[in-house]
Parts: structure tokens; C-alpha cells; sequence
């Protein structure tokens, strides 16, 4: 079952971005003493709005669903969760991808296909694992702040595992949340070899998934990685296909590989520019302003009136390609985002979400859980409020490598890893820290410790990488406040080369005790549902309790409600008639209180008749689009779906109303039924005279 690796993972790899991403002037590498400090932020400030509590993170992350700012994570489809749906002892990552022979030896070369891999589950029982793992994904890129995955297209055969992932990823995407986004992002080095006609069709019919990211005027948006591998008469006729063969505007926002070469020649048909970035701090200066520094390229090209997608990154250790990039800890993750906010962005492309191959990714890992996700989410919530967020719990972030870098792996690998230059190589420990005191720092690497006295906010410790175990705790008034092992210890004598930094945070996986409440929590006032209860509105489950975090469940006809874990809930269509009801849970660490709601009934209305029939705008033909109209209503709908049904059997169900038939088609009858909603009310149905397909 060896996996589909096309382009960017093949053995050529992605184009090498050093003439397009190095900067010209040094930046300063931090000096390698025991217990020096790097500052890294300033005072406290209060964030924009209301936030919840949040105890995995050092903030209390606000609502962020109205920022224009907008973040993107670079989604691989062929690294998901599980490829198997396997025993993590036994699955296709563990006996293929992290075993130096595995897949018949092909990866024996550099020591294996992988040196990390998704966090771990158990195996699901449905048949639907795969999109179960999308929608965790989804929901756990949500929770840190991220607007939407950008899905890298690096197959268009619609016979691939990789081809049905993204699909399934959009399916995904649109059952979580509606305004998560999926803006797609054809990968021009992996789509080398496909013609214009090609990718437009394979961009069409994921565009036909209401998930896929549409522009405020209603255009798709592409942005293809590597654009200017294509050059912008190409890609004026590529749009100008889209629009006329699939009626599908374009909002193109290309990622190009030399933006200071070729910026200035795709802005006239972009919406905005980017580019993929560099992974060292050296080529990151945080601060510089010539024109070719990274916040010098954001200022030309917002001069040009466009946007500017910022990347943000962690680091990059290639084994396959035989590369790397000194990251310095979290420094380059810090310093790539301090360009983000002092050259105002608009938008952010954090590479990436989940491509294991260049040990880039921030999805939640076995060697980094949720450490690097849980960072992003302190930083997007600054990006997006415009004020850094105020740190109201102690919390360590601690990183290192499991191996000095020029270390010899005892595995026979013929090729190694090689520094690719900028910020030199070094072997370091570090804790980041968010204290909300003055406090200690003592770093444990192999029981030599390293001491840093620290104020409060947001600073680093460094401490020299040794063999052992590692570990950091805050001290304050002789008290261990918080502290956390690292999952990795560290090899001087490895048996594979792995140059990637791990990551651990006291928040997630340490010990917190100063989050200890003195008592357990009580209920002060019962929960009842509150509000206007329709579907379609909003309720609301009011409950007042003390000494704790609330978490929040909803019910329909005494069923759980997926995805309903907030104090409010837009009722579902699926509740008309049936009882609603919620119950507030409290937690701390002295035990849980918990209150039910008296159940509300969802009161049914009529639903809209049709008052003029939806009809076939023109005749449908393949190839082409077919379009309905709404017809005219009773009540006034607040919005429509469209249901697409070709010789009785639905095709699609979406909020657009018209769909690319395919040549499969011919010959069929195509019948269009409009679902109109009106809030608190059945759902209206009409449909179009049926009309053969020619």
C-alpha cells in the first residue's frame, strides 16, 4: 500500500526558495550561553474583545470570527491522521513510513520517509474514519484561530487516495463549520506536467463544494503555489477558461517562488501576492526594512495596491530532499511572525499544517502535541486584534532536538541532512515562558541545570543541548508553579539523523498546580434555555456556577447534538417539534458540578410555498453549467439550498445554484428542487420541470 508522492514529494521535491526568500543583510544569532535571556516581547496589553477561558493555553483566547485578517494553514491530503484506520503499533506510518526499510527499502537511503507523524488515536469503528480524522483536523485548527486549511492540490486524478482526501476534506470542512474555508491551492510544481485544461477542470469541481473559499464579490479563490513557474499570460487565459467554460470567476492570490522578480507583473490580475518564505531566523530579520527584507516586500507590494500573504513558519528538516534550516528553538516561528505585525499583512499562510516530509507542520504530532498549534494561537489572536494577547496563566514551551546536529546516526544512511545555510547550526534547549510574576527557569537537559531569572510576560531561556532527559520548571517563592517534560530524549549516538525540533508545553502535558482551585466548584443557579427558540435562531443555556471551566452540551429530542459544545447553539432544522435542551458542566480539580436545562419545545411553522415555480435558466448541457432560479416564495426566505437530482438520484445539495454537469450525464433528466428557509419554519420545497441533459 505504498502512498501516492507526487511533485513536491517526489524525488526531484520542491524547488529550493533560497534566490527567492534569502535576504542580503545579516541578522544576529543569539549567543550560546548557559541562561541567557532573549527578549521577545513587550508589556502586557488587554486583547480587543471578550474572551473565554482558555486553561491548554497562557490567554484567554477572544472570539476572533470577525477579523478581516485571515489565517491559512497548508494542508497536505496525502498526510492525513491515519492512512489506515490502524493500531498505531501496526499502522501504515509505523511499519512504512518511521521504519528506516520500510516500503521495500526505498527510504533506506536517508533513514526513512518520516521522522514524526500525526498524534495518535484509537482505531475508529465507522467506515468513516477518514472524514472523522478531517473534521478533528478541522476542529482543532479552528480552536487555535485558523480561518481555513490552504488545500495543496498535488494530484488532479480523481482515482488517487490523494484526490478523494481532498474531497473529503471539503465534505468536512462545510459538516463542522460554514465559514471554515478551504482555499485551493494548485501546486504548480507537482501539476508540471498538466495542461491548462486540466487543472481548470480538477479546480472546477472541487470549486462545487460549498467549503471552497469564495471572495467577498462572490469569485473563487486560487492560490497556486509556484505561480510563476506559469507566466501571467498563461494564467490570464487559465482564468478567462475558468470563467467562460465553468463560470467560475477567479480571485487569483498566487504564492510565488520570486516575488521581488515577478510581483509587480501578477498584481494586475491578483487580488494579492505571497510567498512561500524562508526557515531560519537570519533570513527572517524581524526588524529590517530594505526593499528586498521580508517587511521591505509586504511595503512593495501593498504599494502596488494589493494584499500581502505573510508566511509563518516553524521550521524545515527535509531527510528525503537532504536539507535543513537552523530555526533556532522558536526564535524563527517568533521572528516570522513579529513581520507579520510590523509590516501589517493582510493575510497569513502558515506552512504548514501537516507535511511530515519537511518536519514543518503544527498539526497536533506524537513529538510535539499541540505545542506549536498552541503557539499560533497566542500570535494569530495578537495578528487579529491588533493587541497581544494578556497572559493570565504560567505556561513553558519547551523545544530541543534529540540529537546534536553533526551527531552520526548508526543506521547505514548515505545521505544526510546538510545545512543550507543562514543562521548557523546550533545545539540548544529552550524554554519559552509566559509567566504572569517574575519566576525562575531551571532547564534540566541530562541533570545538568540551567537557571534563568525571568520577569513576567514573555521571554526565553537557553540552555545547552546534552544526552538525557530533558525538562524545565517555574519557581516562584520557592514553589514549583508549573513544569513539563519533553517526550524525546536526548541521543548523542542516534540510530537515524533527525534534525527536526521537538516541543512540549506545561499546559497540555506538565504539571500546573497553580491552576488548583481551594474548592470544588457548585451550581448557583440552574440552566435553562434562553432566548428565541426556532430553528434557525439562536438559543442560549444560562446557568450560573462557580470555581471552575465550563464546558456545555446541547440535546435535540433527547439526543447529544455533535458539534454543540458552546453556551449557544443555532437551532438545527432537524429539531423542529422536538424537545431542546442543554446542560453546563464546571470542572476544576477538586471535582465537577453539573446542571440540565428543562427541555424547550421547537415550535413548528408553516413552511414558505412556492408561489412561482424555479426554473431551468437555460437548456442543460455537459460541460456547461446549469442554473436555477429561486422562484418567488409566501414568506421571504432567509436563504435557499439547491438540490440536483439527474434521473431522480441527487448529485448535489449546496447553497449555489448551479452545478457543472458531467459528460456522464447526457442524456439524463436534470431536475433542480429549491429548499427555501425561513427561520422558525418547515423547509419550503419547489422544483424545476425536468429537462433532458444534452
Amino acid at each position: 500500500m505504498r502512498q501516492e508522492r507526487t511533485g513536491r514529494h517526489s524525488s526531484v521535491g520542491r524547488p529550493t526558495r533560497r534566490t527567492a526568500v534569502r535576504v542580503t543583510a545579516a541578522a544576529v544569532v543569539p549567543a550560546l550561553v548557559a541562561g541567557l535571556i532573549a527578549a521577545v516581547g513587550v508589556a502586557n496589553a488587554p486583547v480587543a474583545s471578550a474572551a473565554v477561558s482558555t486553561p491548554w493555553l497562557p490567554f484567554d483566547k477572544p472570539a476572533l470570527s470577525t477579523s478581516s485578517k485571515l489565517v491559512f494553514a497548508h494542508y497536505l491530503p496525502t498526510l492525513p491522521v491515519s492512512l489506515d484506520n490502524k493500531s498505531a503499533k501496526s499502522d501504515y506510518y509505523t511499519v512504512n513510513y518511521l521504519n528506516p526499510t520500510g516500503e521495500g527499502g526505498v527510504h533506506k537511503a536517508y533513514g526513512g520517509f518520516l521522522r514524526d507523524r500525526p498524534r495518535t488515536r484509537s482505531v475508529l469503528s465507522t467506515s468513516a474514519w477518514r472524514l472523522v480524522d478531517m473534521e478533528t483536523e478541522v476542529r482543532q485548527a479552528r480552536a487555535a484561530g485558523i480561518d481555513g486549511f490552504a488545500l495543496d492540490l498535488v494530484t488532479i486524478g480523481a482515482t488517487t487516495q490523494g484526490w478523494k482526501n481532498m474531497t473529503t476534506l471539503l465534505t468536512a470542512a462545510h459538516a463542522v463549520s460554514p465559514t471554515f474555508k478551504i482555499m485551493l491551492q494548485p501546486d504548480m510544481s507537482a501539476l508540471a506536467s498538466k495542461d491548462s485544461a486540466s487543472i481548470a477542470a480538477a479546480v472546477a469541481k472541487l470549486a462545487a463544494y460549498p467549503a471552497a473559499y469564495r471572495y467577498a464579490d462572490g469569485r473563487l479563490v486560487v492560490s497556486p503555489f509556484h505561480a510563476d513557474s506559469r507566466t501571467v499570460a498563461w494564467w490570464r487565459t487559465w482564468m478567462a477558461s475558468m470563467s467562460s467554460t465553468y463560470k467560475l470567476p477567479v480571485a487569483l492570490f498566487p504564492v510565488l517562488n520570486n516575488d521581488q522578480a515577478y510581483g509587480a507583473s501578477f498584481a494586475p490580475i491578483s487580488i494579492g501576492i505571497g510567498n512561500w518564505g524562508s526557515r531560519n531566523p537570519q533570513w527572517n530579520p524581524p526588524t529590517a526594512t530594505y526593499s528586498t527584507s521580508p517587511i521591505g516586500r509586504i511595503a512593495k507590494v501593498h504599494s502596488l495596491g494589493k494584499m500581502w500573504m505573510q508566511p509563518v513558519s516553524v521550521q524545515d528538516s527535509r531527510m528525503r530532499e537532504g536539507i535543513y534550516d537552523e530555526a533556532a528553538n522558536t526564535l524563527n516561528l517568533r521572528d516570522t511572525w513579529s513581520i507579520a505585525l510590523r509590516g501589517k499583512a493582510d493575510w497569513v499562510l502558515l506552512p504548514t499544517w501537516n507535511d511530515y516530509t519537511e518536519n514543518s507542520e503544527i498539526a497536533p504530532s506524537v513529538y510535539h502535541g499541540y505545542a506549536f498549534l498552541d503557539l499560533m494561537a497566542f500570535y494569530i489572536t495578537w495578528f487579529k486584534t491588533g493587541v497581544r494577547p494578556t497572559i493570565v496563566r504560567d505556561g513553558v514551551y519547551l523545544t530541543h532536538r534529540r540529537q546534536p546536529f553533526a551527531a552520526k546516526p548508526s543506521f547505514p544512511q548515505t545521505r544526510l541532512e546538510k545545512w543550507r545555510g543562514g543562521t548557523a547550526p546550533r545545539n540548544t534547549v529552550e524554554s519559552l515562558n509566559f509567566l504572569v510574576a517574575p519566576a525562575v527557569v531551571a532547564i534540566n537537559v541530562g541533570g545538568v541545570i540551567t537557571r534563568c531569572s525571568v520577569a513576567a510576560g514573555l521571554s526565553a531561556c537557553i540552555a545547552p543541548l546534552r544526552a538525557g532527559r530533558v525538562s524545565v520548571s517555574v519557581i516562584r517563592s520557592g514553589r514549583t508553579v508549573t513544569s513539563v517534560t519533553s517526550p524525546a530524549v536526548v541521543d548523542t549516538t542516534p540510530y537515524t539523523q533527525d534534525l527536526q525540533y521537538v516541543a512540549a508545553s506545561s499546559l497540555r502535558t506538565g504539571v500546573h498546580p497553580v491552576t488548583t482551585s481551594a474548592a470544588a466548584p457548585t451550581v448557583l443557579a440552574a440552566a435553562k434555555v434562553a432566548g428565541t427558540v426556532r430553528v434557525g435562531l439562536v438559543a442560549r443555556c444560562a446557568a450560573s456556577v462557580s470555581g471552575g471551566t465550563m464546558t456545555y452540551k446541547w440535546t435535540v429530542g433527547g439526543v447529544l447534538l455533535r458539534g454543540a459544545v458552546r453556551a449557544t447553539v443555532r437551532v438545527p432544522a432537524t429539531a423542529y417539534g422536538k424537545w431542546l435542551a442543554c446542560r453546563a458542566t464546571v470542572v476544576n480539580a477538586k471535582g465537577s458540578a453539573s446542571t440540565l436545562s428543562k427541555p424547550v419545545r421547537v415550535p413548528v411553522l408553516t413552511a414558505p410555498v412556492a408561489r412561482t415555480r424555479p426554473v431551468l435558466v437555460a437548456a442543460p448541457k455537459v460541460g456547461a453549467a446549469a442554473k436555477a432560479t429561486a422562484g418567488t416564495w409566501s414568506l421571504k426566505p432567509a436563504y435557499y439550498r439547491y438540490r440536483f437530482l439527474v434521473n431522480g438520484v441527487q448529485v448535489a445539495l449546496m447553497s449555489r445554484n448551479y452545478l457543472v454537469l458531467s459528460s456522464s450525464w447526457r442524456g439524463r433528466k436534470l431536475v433542480v428542487e429549491v429548499r427555501a428557509y425561513a427561520y422558525g419554519h418547515a423547509v419550503g420545497r419547489a422544483t424545476t420541470a425536468p429537462a433532458v441533459i444534452r
